[in-house]
C-alpha cells in the first residue's frame, strides 16, 4: 500500500469521524436518558466536558501516534513501543477517571463512555487526516484507513467505559488490567493491519475487517453489559 498527497480538508475528516462517534453514543446511552427514563442516570454538561477532555488528550495522542506511525508497518520489530502507546493511553484515561469526584459514583461509568469517545474519535480524526494529507492514497487504502479511524472509536469507547466502572465501583486497577489487556491485542491486531498493508492490501482488509467485527461485539457486551449493571444497582438503590 502506498501513499502520495491529496489534501482531505480538514471540515471533511473531522465530518467522517464525527458520524461514528455520534452513532455510538446514541446507541449507548438512548436507553439512559430523556424521554426513555424520566430521571436520566448522567448529566449531559457533565458528559460533554469529559468528552471535551478526552477530545483533547486524543489531539495529544494522535500528535505521537504520527511519530511511531512508521512501527506499525515494521511489524514485530517496534511492537513494543506499539503497545506501550495502547497503555499510555489507558493510564491517561485513568487519571483522569480517577478522582475523588468520581469515586463511588454510578454515573461514573457513563462519564468513562463520554472521555472513551472523545479521546477515539480524536485520535481517529488525527489519523485520518494525517494520512491522507500527508500522501496519497489509492480507494483500499482508504477504507482501511476509515475502518482503522472507526476501530479507534469504538476501543477506546469500550475500555474509557471499563475504566469508569472500575472507578465507580472503587476497584479501578482491577478493571484497568481488563482495558489494558483490550488495549494490548488492539495494538498487536493494528500492527498486524499495517505491516501487511505494506505487500497486500486485500489480506489487510481482512485483518482490518476481523479487527472491527471483534471490537463490534466487545463495544456491544462492554456498554449492554457495564450500563444495565449499574442500571440495575441504582434502581436497587432507591427501591
Amino acid at each position: 500500500m502506498y501513499f502520495n498527497h491529496t489534501g482531505v480538508g480538514i471540515g471533511v475528516t473531522g465530518l467522517i469521524s464525527l458520524c461514528p462517534t455520534l452513532v455510538l453514543l446514541y446507541f449507548a446511552l438512548r436507553k439512559y436518558t430523556y424521554p426513555a427514563v424520566e430521571k436520566p442516570f448522567f448529566s449531559d454538561s457533565k458528559l460533554f466536558i469529559l468528552f471535551t477532555v478526552g477530545f483533547i488528550e486524543g489531539t495529544f495522542l494522535s500528535v505521537l501516534l504520527t511519530y511511531i506511525l512508521p512501527l506499525y508497518v515494521n511489524g514485530c520489530s517496534g511492537l513494543q513501543i506499539v503497545v506501550s502507546f495502547g497503555v499510555l493511553t489507558e493510564v491517561i484515561k485513568l487519571v483522569t477517571m480517577n478522582l475523588k469526584r468520581f469515586s463511588g459514583k454510578s454515573d461514573t461509568i457513563f462519564y468513562g463512555l463520554g472521555l472513551g469517545l472523545g479521546t477515539g474519535a480524536s485520535i481517529g480524526f488525527g489519523l485520518l487526516y494525517y494520512l491522507t494529507n500527508m500522501t496519497e492514497i489509492d480507494m483500499m487504502s482508504w477504507i482501511i484507513l476509515i475502518i482503522a479511524m472507526v476501530q479507534h472509536i469504538l476501543i477506546h469507547a469500550s475500555t474509557g467505559t471499563i475504566v469508569g466502572e472500575g472507578v465507580a465501583k472503587r476497584r479501578p486497577f482491577k478493571f484497568m488490567i481488563e482495558a489494558l489487556a483490550l488495549s494490548t491485542i488492539f495494538q498487536i491486531m493494528m500492527t498486524m493491519t499495517f505491516s501487511v498493508a505494506k505487500d497486500n492490501s486485500y489480506s489487510a482488509l481482512c485483518v482490518s475487517m476481523l479487527t472491527l467485527f471483534i471490537l463490534v461485539v466487545n463495544f456491544y457486551v462492554v456498554t449492554c453489559g457495564s450500563l444495565l449493571r449499574i442500571k440495575d444497582e441504582v434502581i436497587s438503590e432507591v427501591h
